[in-house]
């Protein structure tokens, strides 16, 4: 049963929020969400994750983790849509970016999950695992040598 979040919030609430989980209602819809989804109840997370996207549409983390709901229900589509909803309305959000290549990646679509790694790349040049990923993914393709991407050649 759905309930309307204006006169009737999670019932997990209030929670204590752990460090890093961020603070007010969006950060305690998440732990909300969580804890449905640790109790395996993935539709009703996405109930709520859904709801709660109606009372702050412009939440990214909200929609990386609606992201996340619907890769697991196998919602491959709307798990894409949902990050690149994550990615509009924070574009250096890295978490919905490595979410985003990972579907692009597991749908074989090399080309669109090689992009995603270089934007976050870009966000975050220290970062390692853009660079081991795409060499994961040639390796998966066949394509040894790690000179053979422009991109990669920079990486070293």
């Amino acid at each position: 049963m759905r309930r309307n979040l204006l006169t009737d919030p999670p019932s997990l609430l209030p929670l204590p929020l752990s460090a890093g989980q961020g603070g007010g209602l969006v950060g305690r819809y998440i732990m909300s969400s969580r804890i449905l989804i640790n109790q395996g109840d993935l539709a009703e997370a996405r109930n709520e994750l859904v709801d709660a996207l109606l009372l702050m549409p412009d939440e990214h983390k909200l929609y990386f983790k609606l992201g996340q709901v619907n890769r697991q229900l196998g919602l491959t589509q709307a798990a894409i849509a949902a990050y690149e909803s994550a990615i509009r309305i924070h574009p250096g959000y890295i978490q919905a970016h490595y979410g985003l290549a990972s579907l692009y990646r597991n749908q074989q679509r090399w080309d669109e999950a090689s992009v995603m790694y270089e934007k976050i790349a870009e966000i975050d040049p220290s970062a390692a695992r853009p660079y081991f990923e795409v060499g994961i993914m040639f390796h998966e393709l066949g394509l040894f040598e790690k000179g053979q991407h422009p991109w990669l050649r920079h990486s070293v």
